[in-house]
């Protein structure tokens, strides 16, 4: 049975304390970090993950969706009611290649953020726009 645990909103010593106690005590390491302050814990991890800190492109791609959850909620009342007119149909079409367009721009931007410290000291960083987990 693996046991997983998770630390999080420490102090840069005591980030970089807890990874070193569990290397000494012979467990595998892993540390996420998006700035300055987790290069040192981000160094001493077996794995170390940076992820790039853009709020406001990540507050771009979570309105556009907001947007499209909403956008598809609206469309499952219209098929529900069947009160689909031609109208509500193409501002609704319209809308969602508007918060498509803007989901790809926010997802285009993280590839033109730079690389900080956090970067430089793991050998992994993640453009992703959030840690979420995600299921291919």
């Amino acid at each position: 049975v693996l046991i997983v645990t998770v630390f999080a909103r420490h102090a840069p010593h005591h980030k970089e304390a807890v990874v070193a106690a569990f290397n000494r005590a012979g467990e595998f390491t892993l540390m996420c970090g998006d700035g300055t302050n987790d290069v040192g814990a981000l160094k001493r991890a077996h794995v170390g993950i940076s992820i790039i800190s853009a709020p406001e492109l990540e507050a771009k791609q979570r309105s556009a969706k907001d947007k499209l959850t909403k956008l598809k909620s609206e469309e499952k009342k219209a098929t529900k009611k069947k009160m689909k007119s031609r109208k509500d149909t193409l501002r609704r079409s319209e809308l969602f290649q508007e918060s498509l367009r803007q989901l790809a721009e926010a997802e285009d931007g993280a590839h033109q953020v730079a690389l900080g410290d956090a970067s430089v000291a793991s050998p992994f960083t993640s453009r992703a726009l959030s840690i979420q987990c995600c299921k291919d």
